[in-house]
């Protein structure tokens, strides 16, 4: 496979512990995972697994947590400052609570997943180890379709987000967006505009 070929998979990936398999992302039929190859968009062990295959081709691996999104690391647990989670002043307890699920954003533009864990009046405690990181990943499904973009299809491809799944590396699933300013724990940061279906304001987005 070229690079700027736009790749177009049935997905399915699966959580593997000794015998038992569990479903945790897949592909719908009218929505198939894509990515440009080339891009950094997928993990690369997952891309270089799909590179060989041609249009047509099923494909079946497993890929242990350090060829995916590593094991998970305590020092991912943080405690962030409730200011982060504010809009227009007021701390956004609509979409920020215990359990839900947060995108925050890199000094570099890159989406971070995060998970609330608490909150209290000191701040939010959030976890921003990947979803999938520590596990050991089947991946399954097929290839529907390569096309080897023009310059200007790709070009006009990469103003918007490919749909991501597990496979992604970090860029994913709800194309969460955002030109961000404030900086907070030398690691991420947060703006107010958002793309796509993300809930975004004040310092966070909420997909």
């Amino acid at each position: 496979m070229k690079e700027k070929t736009l790749v177009s998979l049935e997905y399915h990936v699966y959580n593997v512990e000794g015998d038992k398999q569990t479903l945790l992302e897949e592909s719908a039929p009218e929505h198939p995972l894509q990515f440009i190859v080339g891009d950094g968009m997928m993990v690369p062990s997952f891309e270089e697994e799909i590179c060989k295959l041609s249009k047509d081709d099923t494909y079946d691996f497993i890929k242990p947590c350090e060829e995916t999104f590593g094991p998970r690391a305590d020092e991912n647990v943080r405690v962030l400052a409730k200011e982060i989670f504010s809009v227009d002043g007021k701390f956004d307890e609509e979409h920020v609570k215990i359990g839900s699920k947060v995108m925050l954003m890199t000094q570099d533009g890159q989406p971070v997943p995060s998970l609330v864990l608490d909150i209290t009046d000191e701040g939010v405690k959030v976890d921003l180890n990947h979803p999938m990181a520590g596990l050991t990943l089947r991946f399954v499904g097929k290839v529907l379709d390569l096309i080897e973009l023009t310059q200007e299809q790709y070009d006009a491809l990469h103003q918007s987000s490919c749909g991501c799944g597990g496979g992604c590396n970090g860029n994913c699933n709800g194309d969460c967006g955002g030109h961000c300013g404030d900086e907070h724990d030398g690691e991420c940061h947060c703006g107010d505009e958002h793309e796509g279906d993300c809930h975004c304001g004040g310092g966070h987005c909420n997909c």
